[in-house]
């Protein structure tokens, strides 16, 4: 099979006029990222780590802490986070805060938020994950209401740390449901 692929890839370096030496170095590159193991695997090691980054996320969510939130994101100004309104999408570090803060002045309190992660896959230090959310709110006007959607994000490591580069949260189109 590497006879192969590495012929192809000779045809190819031909064609697109590639030394053979590119060859070998594109060659286990691909292979790496076609093999079974490189897309939809969640490494074992990462797992606790961003299911931790996740649950962090939540927290300051609950306690409406947006420059909590902040601190879980990039704060190399590549953070893009899109929210379910139409102009609710925003990208840098204040972006991520004055977001949240403008979220958080419908609340009067979050008495509960859950967060079911339905999936998590990653590529080296590259994650993503795709949830349900759920949670009891009070409004800003003291009336009771629901949050209930899907949350998706990518998130990538950072030295120790997994930090958001990039969130959307979204609602269904026949409304909200409770995570079962």
């Amino acid at each position: 099979m590497f006879r192969i692929i590495c012929g192809e890839c000779i045809i190819a370096a031909k064609v697109f006029r590639f030394r053979k030496k590119a060859c070998l170095v594109f060659v286990p590159l691909i292979l790496a990222l076609v093999s079974t193991n490189a897309f939809g695997f969640m490494s074992p090691k990462y797992a606790p780590e961003v299911k931790a980054a996740v649950l962090k996320y939540s927290a300051f969510y609950r306690q409406m802490d947006a420059e909590g939130i902040a601190s879980v994101y990039s704060p190399n100004g590549d953070a893009v986070v899109i929210g379910a309104g139409k102009d609710q999408d925003s990208i840098d570090s204040k972006g991520v805060i004055s977001a949240y803060e403008k979220e958080f002045s419908f609340y009067k309190k979050i008495r509960s938020l859950d967060l079911k992660i339905n999936s998590m896959s990653s590529l080296g230090h590259v994650c993503w994950i795709s949830a349900d959310v759920f949670g009891d709110v009070v409004l800003s006007n003291g009336s009771k209401s629901i949050i209930s959607g899907r949350f998706t994000a990518v998130l990538r490591k950072f030295g120790n740390k997994w930090l958001f580069i990039q969130s959307h949260f979204s609602i269904p189109a026949d409304g909200p449901k409770r995570i079962k």
